[in-house]
């Protein structure tokens, strides 16, 4: 996860979610991830400034590269993250 600068997933403050955040700012081309989740049969609703992607476990991603999975299990958290880094490695646009 180190080249997009995932390094940890936080437990949100609920227990429901983990989150990463990038250690760098950037941002995603959040069209593009949303075809490419769709071309692949993930659910999105498409919120202009954030992606809710549908399944189990339920993602949020957000253009600044912030992203909330929802669940208890940080082993869940971080194979999601694995399954995602591809496409949001293709959808950044900016890093700084």
């Amino acid at each position: 996860m180190d080249d997009l600068g995932y390094r940890a997933l936080r437990l949100c403050s609920g227990k429901g979610s983990y989150e990463a955040i990038p250690t760098r700012k950037q941002r995603l081309a959040l069209g593009q991830l949303r075809d490419a989740m769709e071309r692949i049969g993930r659910p999105v609703l498409d919120a202009r400034v954030m992606l809710i992607l549908g399944g189990s476990p339920e993602v949020t991603i957000l253009e600044d590269g912030r992203i909330l999975i929802k669940t208890r299990s940080e082993d869940e958290a971080w194979t999601e993250m694995g399954r995602l880094i591809p496409f949001l490695r293709e959808a950044v646009r900016h890093r700084t």
